[in-house]
């Protein structure tokens, strides 16, 4: 929603960007971006990146969009939209490069890597050597929110060793280059508590909550990193974007639609 300027001053309203790959259930990706977006109130924009062939019960194949084409549509926007922050979520491996050491990339003011291998079920689009690859370029975020075995892939340890030793476990991938990072506490084996967790230049602290259903979720990690995007761009404190973002998405787990015969879509909720 661009107003008129007045006097030269820059009037138009903040724009959170979604690089990502696109989900044909609507469920996470792209699609489920841009819906949390707009239940926070901003227009979102986005670049898709692969286009993936799923089912809320795994993926079955992915087509990966040429890098060179993205980016000039990563130009095209730029130089156009006032990007307020940008959440990258599916990021193949053609792609990490291009966009990681491109200057106007480097310059929004809000990062966050929302480090996705491929689905929980089914193909994965990365693997041990260019996710090595998308780890060392977390330096170029502000923020970073693997789960369990995302933050174990990363850091090279096990599962087991993240969950029984977590803050040690962010503080490798801190070591790496990371400023921020979120562990999200969906893939803990306690059966009746979810733990997150944060460690960084924000200063650390951890949200606590019963665990609302049992089976998996279709887009958790998604709308969390989205809800976080929106809040920071609109001038929350780091901690309270990420305690706000939290919250929501329990809100949506709580509202929960099993659509499909897989996993459940998020039910999502207005934030405001």
């Amino acid at each position: 929603m661009t107003r008129e300027k007045n006097l030269g001053v820059e009037t138009r309203d903040p724009v959170p960007l979604t690089v990502a790959g696109s989900d044909p259930t609507g469920g996470a990706g792209i699609e489920l971006d841009l819906k949390v977006f707009a239940m926070h109130r901003m227009h979102g924009a986005s670049i898709i990146t692969c286009l993936t062939d799923q089912s809320t019960r795994g993926m079955k194949g992915f087509s990966v969009v040429e890098a060179n084409r993205g980016m000039g549509r990563f130009h095209d926007l730029t130089s156009d939209l006032r990007i307020g922050g940008v959440k990258v979520g599916l990021l193949p491996p053609a792609w990490i490069g291009p966009l990681c050491e491109e200057p106007a990339f480097l310059e929004i003011p809000w990062r966050i890597l929302d480090p996705v291998r491929g689905p929980s079920v089914g193909s994965q689009v990365h693997d041990s050597a260019s996710f090595a690859q998308l780890t060392r370029r977390v330096s170029c975020f502000d923020l970073v929110t693997p789960n369990c075995p995302e933050l174990a892939a990363m850091v090279g340890v096990s599962e087991k060793e993240v969950n029984e030793h977590p803050d040690q476990s962010m503080d490798r991938l801190r070591e790496l280059g990371a400023k921020n990072v979120l562990l999200k506490g969906g893939h803990s084996p306690t059966a009746e508590e979810v733990v997150d967790r944060w460690r960084g230049e924000w200063g650390s602290g951890e949200v606590r909550s019963v665990r609302l259903r049992s089976g998996r979720f279709h887009g958790t990690g998604c709308a969390l990193s989205a809800s976080i995007l929106v809040r920071l761009i609109r001038g929350d404190t780091p901690e309270s974007a990420l305690r706000g973002g939290l919250r929501y998405v329990q809100e949506c787990i709580r509202e929960s639609e099993q659509l499909g015969m897989g996993a459940r879509h998020l039910g999502l909720v207005p934030a405001w």
